[in-house]
């Protein structure tokens, strides 16, 4: 019976999508993402049995049709210049939970957070799972928003990708500790979503998507990333009140989710929360130095004259371990190096009064920038085309691969295709190189 429910549930929402402008995504598009929903729904029986009935086509929760201009905007943690308009009315808890960050005794940086390897594995096997305990989703994340404020809770959206390090190492080692597992399982529905993935789903807004289109909309081109939403019960209205991309220390995890439960957004940026929280070092601390940075005056405008090589901008602090990390590991590393020559390279304190001059033209101090930026991780790396408009940028734990592939990207403009979306570049070209190797071999 629950086969032929979602067999039919299918059948009206192509007759939805049939009579509706077939430009908002290609017949043949539709035709392949719904019948994967079907092989879902099989595949999972025993699991949609135990979660929350689809909605009903029509009313409030009625699919809609895709509109550029109405996805999503990015969520980048907002700067303290701008004021988040919400009534957010969601129940407060019978039971609040202290402060992951008290329990964890401080915002302690631990090196285990950095010990993997972030190479994928060389077999051609997709691999992707999620921990048994994220909900059991039929991806209609509109309802599932409502229902997790019904619970008093918010919706935490992971995105992940096959074969990826940092998803592994954030599941296996960050989200597995006593604290976090206890404090999101309490707090928030967690929903796992293929960053690469076809499948059908309804954003939180109530648009009908797939997986990797709402992943670009989103730019979660680094994976794991991880996107909050809370339900505006007066207005009735969903909310993403934070972005995460990529993969970040445990302390970090730890204070996003202290400030979306809390409800920090309501009174300053992510930036300006953490800064508190885990104060920063003095700003005169003396940064790792490199032959390959720029040096004064920092003359970076490229809006008039444009620039003859990509530029590379580094943000660093003090007693910052991930920054000793990362130029111990990678900016000794003969392939970096040789790809940071190609590049113009330049170095920042993120707490710094250093005045310059950025690509499109203001005068700033490096610490206003990197606030403007909305920068709170250390390093953070910005890529900037010849005409100073920023391509790309890492503002997470980085390893010797991504780092890699984004140089590769940058380098070979990936971007003029792809815009920001390096993991859809990658793949291109993986299965390129693939296609090449496999016409040698025929060759011989």
């Amino acid at each position: 019976m629950l086969i032929s429910s979602l067999f039919y549930s299918l059948l009206a929402s192509i007759g939805v999508l049939l009579g509706s402008d077939t430009s908002m995504v290609e017949a043949a598009i539709q035709a392949r993402q719904l019948q994967a929903e079907a092989r879902r729904a099989n595949a999972e029986l025993s699991m949609i049995q135990n979660s929350n009935p689809l909605p009903e086509s029509g009313g409030e929760n009625r699919l809609e049709k895709i509109d550029a201009e109405q996805l999503p905007e990015s969520i980048t943690p907002i700067t303290a210049d701008d004021a988040l308009p919400l009534s957010i009315t969601v129940d407060e808890t019978n039971d609040n939970m202290p402060l992951l960050i008290e329990m964890a005794d401080g915002p302690v940086d631990d090196a285990r957070d950095y010990e993997f390897i972030d190479h994928p594995p060389s077999n051609d096997k997709k691999y992707l799972h999620y921990p048994d305990w994220f909900k059991k989703s039929q991806l209609n994340l509109h309802h599932d928003l409502k229902v997790a404020a019904k619970q008093n809770k918010n919706l935490l959206l992971y995105f992940a990708a096959p074969n990826c390090a940092y998803c592994e190492q954030l599941q296996d080692v960050i989200l597995e500790q006593p604290d976090i597992k206890t404090y999101i399982r309490h707090y928030f529905d967690v929903v796992g979503i293929n960053a690469m993935g076809g499948i059908v789903l309804t954003t939180p807004e109530g648009i009908l998507t797939t997986e990797s289109e709402y992943a670009a909309s989103e730019e979660t081109y680094f994976t794991p990333s991880l996107l909050f939403y809370v339900y505006d019960k007066t207005l009735k209205k969903a909310h993403s009140v934070l972005r995460l991309r990529g993969y970040y220390p445990a302390y970090v995890i730890r204070a996003a989710l202290d400030y979306v439960q809390g409800k920090e957004y309501l009174k300053e940026s992510f930036n300006e929360y953490i800064a508190a929280v885990k104060p920063p070092p003095p700003k005169d601390y003396t940064l790792h130095k490199n032959p390959l940075f720029m040096l004064p005056p920092y003359q970076l405008e490229r809006r008039k004259t444009p620039g003859k090589r990509p530029l590379l901008v580094i943000f660093e602090q003090g007693q910052c371990h991930a920054c000793d990390r990362f130029h111990q590991q990678h900016m000794t590393n003969p392939d970096i190096l040789e790809k940071l020559k190609k590049m113009e390279v330049v170095q920042f304190n993120l707490q710094g009064d250093t005045p310059l001059t950025t690509p499109q033209g203001r005068k700033l101090t490096a610490s206003a920038w990197a606030k403007k930026l909305g920068l709170f991780y250390t390093p953070s790396l910005l890529f900037f085309d010849e005409w100073g408009r920023e391509i790309l940028r890492i503002e997470s734990i980085v390893g010797l691969h991504r780092l890699n592939v984004a140089l590769d990207f940058v380098l070979e403009q990936g971007y003029r295709n792809y815009g920001p979306n390096l993991m859809r570049w990658y793949m291109h070209k993986l299965r390129n190189q693939s296609k090449q190797q496999r016409t040698l071999m025929n060759k011989k």
